[in-house]
């Protein structure tokens, strides 16, 4: 015995045991040796777990005999090797495990020992962020810490720990430090290494400017993964008291001011302080009222005062005085902020305005005398005040500071003079400008202008490969020319090409390179003439993936003069996303079928198939026309693509016509494993194996589609593979699931069903070369427990596999509104299309984000419940990664959208009274929706027609319809939905508390005043819901009563009719009894999904059992009628009788496997009794005859369900014959007794 590798690490986690026959003149009986394997020592966690060959979950410990594991009955000198495989699967946080493999003869002596380890791979460096000392600060504070810390063992690497800061209101406010990423409302934050096993807390601090409140959401990014949950951080400027103006009055000598409340709350108590600045202006003094009380101010609000206090100049034409500002909210001890003004004595008002036109690069400075009288000897000066490295090198007339002696400047006067800018490098530059005199700065802020040029509006497109529907760019398999553009718009300034270049940043460790020429070395940047002649042209690239890796990712970042422009574009390149769909088994020398399925479009001349054969077998393909093809072929010579196949969701499927082959050489062998293997050039892609054997049962079990949602059936054929005649009862069926749901399979349900094959299909042989076909259903909804994979497997008598398949069901998840279902469904370009139509009403906006965030959600959910599901069983895995790759770029596409999104619905924060708007129009739907449903319990008892009941009780809602259109069912929903609407809206302004505060602003506080009462009506609202609900049926009840019994009259009168008008009746008859059937699914579905509206389901189940047995009995009499008429259109109708007769029947049994209890399985019975006779009558009335000569071809009816005419009556029969099994049995105790009665009993207990 030798085990190969023995030390694994990471994500190799399979050993290879290899057993091999020391004397080649012997036999050796694997059956009486016994192979053990057991985990012996975990460090970390415990609850690790190996598995096999063969058995396709996790188990403790192995103890089975060689002849099982290996699937061999001896070795001998022919055949003197076997192999298993061992798979290794740790527990989650396991980080070392020793393997224990050994080998017993039986007599229970160790022939051979060995022990293998695992050790998972060093985590490298793991961020989170742990901290936030406030998300919500005011006034002066501008300033939070965020804690950061890395778990991992590894430094995090530098300039890849970021913080991604989405400004969400406020938007000329930002984070300091950050650096704006395009012309976008994102920003980058870079943040510094964090060493390993360490904490770092770093400061974020907001710069406000002249915004009363910014709303940021942060998210922690490394490595450009977005690292936990994003956090609102908010800045609100709360009460500020600001002197906008002050004068010295020259005929009464006192000071004047103005002061206003620049922030968000009132203040009060308010009080301005006077001081003349001695150093600026040494000998003035001012004299009297230097402390004055300020009256309550409102955010906005001014007050003018007329005496500061009175001023001496001294030697001088002018005084720096300081004013300081105070309120109860805001700097109530030490007046502040300190505001200095420059009073001058005679009657000279100094103003200052540069303005700069872009197209000229020319900045107008234009000083301005507004009083009467001369100043003299003015200057101005100017200074760059860039923080930006390249801003800080732009001049005004050469110079980055500069003084001007204006002279002397005579009342009402102007003075204007023209600077050229020149940016050199800079996209901006900040400029300050001060006036002087009487060498005094007027304003010691001065004028603060910022110049941007015009925007370097370029764009990287993407020409191949086209955006998917993910709004994704990805290359498959063979593909590997990528082709780019550049393009300028006409608003560009004019660049250089040759200080444009093209950076290529591979993402991740993937080995991969991208190359100039098809063969050429990789780069990693091209710039100037590589670019091409001129902006516009086709840049050809090639992708080149590292030898054995199935994807790769590059980041495509335009940078003129070695600055970023806008975002980067990540390109992708996958490995087909191939499986391959085959039979377990091979008997003898039939010939074998598999097809290969893949999400994306291949290119079949790129790939080769290869069939394997052990212990010196050999398998052969064979063409379309017959000839034989090898064992080694390219796709191309032996399959063609399958174009009549339907579309997965979002991505064309894939499949290629069955490829055919059989066993060439047998070599003497009974049995023998064949592989199939899928490469593209070196790179294998896909593998299968397929187990041959000589002699034995064929049978190949399909399935209509490979996932279902839980309120579908599934269609499920069975086909013997071989010329020979199958017993059924030879072969056993075991059906299992993941979440241990029960299901319903033929004639059997449980949550493992392992019965014979023959009391599922309800035959007892399959002749060769025939199928025959049968159905699964759920028997309850998922609800919380989202999807379950499930393992059905065909088995002989000795337990080995003959076949099996594995597939998914999912929970439905939500309605979505048509309009917006379209909208999340399209790519990036078309979604941007659309939401610009809606971006003024803010209602749309609302709904579309709500639906955004549960989309992502439910997704999520779901992508994580199918890991468990691959975590469970392995089996899965194929199946999950690919609907899992599918749905992460989804999800990805639709953060986008909901970034989007939510930047329109920023923007009403600049436009409150479309706020207000929105709100008003919340609070009258939110009305009519509370009348609706306060007078819904008397409406419904009005309502006399199947139809309207339905529609006044359940749909979906409508945004084209006035609310009192609506169903009572889409309006409890739409009221839940406006409560999520005000809780969005408030959370995307940064506000977590939804308590009233004093400093709220009015319209927030009336959402908060609706949100919460709303919130407590809620119970109440869903109470009169399920009272409206519960009169409902019992109206329904009524109303079908009634129908029926004028069915029961236009029937006796369609005896007697004459023939001219007989269609006429059968058509309304059968018109009536579908609208009967529709409306008791629609109340039995009402029952299954809606337990908030309907929470006694299962008291209406019952009832629902015992109105589909009089729909039965009622559509049997009517299937007689029709059957003896004569008319033209005789086969039409009865064809319509039958067939609703199926449906009648098909709901019956559900609620029969749902329920469980004897009435319910009586009522069925009956259903049953009735639905055979009728199509019994129907199969005679036609002449059809139920042959197995061949698999008959399966149908669809309208509502999408396979349909089976040549098999239904046998699954009637066998469905019957389960129920009067369960209901002889007698296994369940009756719930509740039929009758209104006992639905309101229970209603009332409530």
């Amino acid at each position: 015995m030798t085990v190969l590798p023995e030390t694994l690490e990471g994500d190799k986690k399979t050993v290879e045991i290899n057993f091999e026959l020391e004397d080649k003149k012997k036999i050796a009986d694997l059956k009486i040796f016994t192979l053990k394997a057991s985990i012996t020592h975990e460090v970390g966690d415990i609850g690790s777990k190996i598995s096999y060959n063969g058995l396709p979950k996790g188990t403790t410990d192995i103890n089975a005999s060689l002849k099982d594991v290996s699937r061999k009955d001896f070795l001998n000198a022919a055949n003197p090797a076997c192999t298993v495989e061992i798979n290794i699967l740790p527990a989650p946080k396991t980080t070392e495990l020793e393997l224990t493999i050994r080998v017993v003869n039986g007599a229970g002596t160790e022939v051979g020992s060995k022990k293998v380890t695992w050790k998972a791979v060093p985590k490298q460096a793991e961020v989170s962020l742990t901290k936030i000392d406030s998300e919500k600060i005011k006034g002066t504070e501008r300033t939070t810490n965020i804690e950061i810390e890395n778990k991992g063992l590894e430094a995090t690497e530098k300039d890849q720990l970021k913080l991604l800061i989405n400004a969400q209101a406020g938007n000329s406010a930002s984070i300091i430090g950050a650096k704006q990423v395009g012309n976008t409302t994102r920003y980058m934050l870079d943040l510094p290494q964090v060493a390993p096993t360490g904490k770092i807390s770093h400061p974020i601090t907001i710069d406000p400017k002249d915004e009363n409140r910014a709303n940021f959401k942060l998210q922690l990014q490394y490595k450009g993964q977005n690292i936990g949950d994003p956090f609102n951080f908010t800045w609100e400027r709360g009460a500020e008291l600001k002197v906008t103006e002050a004068k010295y009055n020259p005929e009464t000598g006192k000071v004047t001011a103005t002061v206003k409340n620049i922030g968000t709350e009132t203040a009060t108590s308010g009080k301005i302080t006077t001081e003349i600045n001695a150093t600026k202006t040494p000998g003035a003094k001012i004299e009297g009222n230097n402390i004055v009380q300020v009256q309550s101010l409102k955010p906005g609000e001014e007050q003018k005062i007329d005496d500061l206090g009175t001023v001496e100049f001294g030697n001088k034409e002018t005084a720096v005085c300081k004013f300081g500002t105070s309120c109860a909210q805001s700097c109530p001890k030490a007046p502040k902020p300190i505001v200095e003004k420059v009073l001058i004595k005679t009657d000279i008002v100094l103003s200052l305005t540069p303005s700069f036109d872009v197209d000229k690069k020319e900045v107008t400075v234009v000083v301005r005398n507004g009083g009467k009288d001369t100043a003299k000897g003015l200057k101005l000066t100017y200074e760059n005040t860039s923080s930006d490295q390249a801003g800080k090198f732009a001049t005004l007339d050469t110079k980055q500071t500069g003084v001007r002696n204006l002279g002397d400047l005579e009342g009402t006067k102007d003075y204007k003079h023209i600077f050229k800018l020149d940016f050199k490098d800079a996209d901006e530059a900040d400029f300050n400008f001060k006036l002087i005199y009487d060498d005094t700065t007027i304003d010691d802020d001065g004028i603060s202008k910022t110049f941007k040029d015009k925007p370097l509006n370029l764009s990287l497109e993407i020409v191949v490969p086209a955006i998917d529907n993910s709004s994704n760019y990805i290359l498959y398999g063979a593909q590997n020319e990528l082709k780019l553009r550049i393009n300028q718009e006409a608003n560009s300034r004019h660049i250089q090409l040759k200080d444009l270049t093209l950076a290529i940043q591979p993402e991740g460790n993937n080995g991969g390179t991208v190359s100039k020429d098809p063969t050429g070395p990789g780069i990693n940047k091209i710039g100037g003439a590589a670019l091409g002649n001129d902006l516009g042209e086709d840049i050809k690239l090639y992708v080149h993936s590292a030898s054995g890796t199935t994807k790769a990712a590059f980041k495509f970042q335009l940078k003129y003069k070695d600055k970023n422009i806008a975002e980067p574009v990540l390109v992708e390149w996958r490995e087909y996303p191939v499986t391959i769909d085959t039979p377990v088994r091979l008997v003898g020398s039939q010939e074998g079928s598999f097809q290969i399925v893949s999400l994306v479009p291949l290119d079949p001349s790129a790939i080769t198939v290869t069939l394997e054969g052990d212990h010196g077998t050999t398998f052969q393909f064979y063409k379309a026309n017959g000839d034989v093809a090898g064992n080694v072929v390219a796709l191309s010579e032996v399959a063609e693509y399958n174009r009549n196949r339907s579309k997965t969701y979002d991505r064309s499927e894939a499949i290629l016509e069955p490829i055919k082959f059989k066993i060439n050489q047998k070599n003497g062998q009974q049995a023998a494993k064949l592989t199939i293997i899928v490469k593209r050039g070196n790179t294998e892609i896909a593998r299968k194996g397929v187990d041959w054997v000589e002699k034995g049962i064929g049978l190949s079990v399909s399935l209509e589609r490979p996932t279902s949602y839980d309120i579908q059936k599934l269609g499920i054929a069975v086909k013997n593979t071989t010329n020979q005649s199958v017993h059924l009862n030879e072969v056993k069926v075991n059906l299992t699931n993941t979440e241990n749901v029960s299901f319903s399979l033929g004639s059997f349900s449980g949550s493992i069903i392992e019965k014979n094959l023959a009391d599922v299909i309800g035959e007892n042989k399959l002749d060769g070369e025939t199928g025959t076909y049968t159905q699964l259903l759920i028997n309850s909804p998922l609800g919380d427990r989202i999807a379950t994979g499930l393992t059905l497997q065909l088995l002989d008598n000795e337990g080995k596999v003959i076949d099996q398949v594995y597939f998914l069901y999912f929970r439905r998840s939500f309605v979505i509104e048509e309009e917006f279902k379209r909208m999340i469904e399209d790519n990036k370009e078309e979604f941007l299309s659309k939401l610009e139509k809606i971006k003024n009403n803010l209602n749309a906006l609302m709904y579309l984000q709500t639906t955004l965030k549960k989309v992502i959600t439910w997704y999520s959910q779901l992508s994580t419940k199918l890991l468990n599901i691959k975590e469970a069983d392995t089996s899965f895995e194929p199946l999950v990664n690919t609907r899992v790759l599918l749905y992460a770029d989804m999800i990805k596409k639709w953060e986008d959208f909901e970034h989007a999104t939510q930047t329109a619905i920023s923007e009403f924060d600049k436009d409150e009274k479309v706020i207000v708007a929105w709100y008003d129009n919340l609070l009258i739907e939110v009305s009519e929706i509370q009348k609706k449903i306060n007078r819904g319990s008397e409406d419904v008892k009005k309502i006399d027609k199947i139809a309207d009941n339905i529609d006044f009780l359940m749909g979906d809602y409508n945004s084209k319809e006035q609310v009192d259109k609506q169903s009572i069912q889409a309006l409890y929903k739409y009221y839940n939905s406006k409560i999520e609407e005000i809780k969005a809206f408030l959370l995307n302004r940064g506000i977590t508390n939804f308590d009233l505060a004093t400093n709220d602003a009015e319209f927030i506080k009336k959402l908060k005043t609706t949100y919460k009462r709303m919130v407590e009506e809620l119970p109440s609202l869903k109470l009169k819901v399920q009272e409206i609900f519960e009169a409902g049926f019992e109206t329904f009840n009524k109303v079908l009563v009634k129908q029926q019994e004028d069915d029961l009259v236009s029937m006796k009168a369609l005896k007697k009719i004459g023939k001219e008008d007989e269609q006429d009746y059968i058509t309304g008859i059968y018109n009536s009894l579908v609208v009967q059937k529709n409306g008791l699914r629609r109340w039995k579905r009402l029952a299954d999904y809606e337990k908030d509206l309907v929470p006694h389901g299962e008291t209406i189940q019952d009832m629902l059992a015992e109105d589909y047995q009089k729909l039965a009995e009622i559509n049997r009499k009517f299937a007689k009628i029709v059957g003896s008429k004569s008319t033209r259109n005789s086969h039409g109708n009865f064809t319509n009788v039958a067939e609703l007769t199926l449906e009648i029947a098909t709901d019956a049994f559900k609620i029969a496997q749902t329920r469980k209890n004897q009435q319910n399985q009586e009522a069925a019975i009956k259903v049953y009794k009735a639905a055979i006779k009728t199509w019994e009558a129907y199969e005679h009335k036609r002449g059809a005859q139920v042959s197995r000569a061949k698999l008959p071809q399966l149908s669809r009816d309208e509502s999408g369900e396979f349909i089976l005419i040549p098999t239904t009556l046998k699954n009637l029969n066998t469905n019957l014959k389960s129920l009067r099994i369960d209901y002889k049995e007698g296994r369940y105790k009756k719930k509740n007794i039929f009758g209104m009665d006992a639905f309101r009993k229970n209603r009332k207990q409530d």
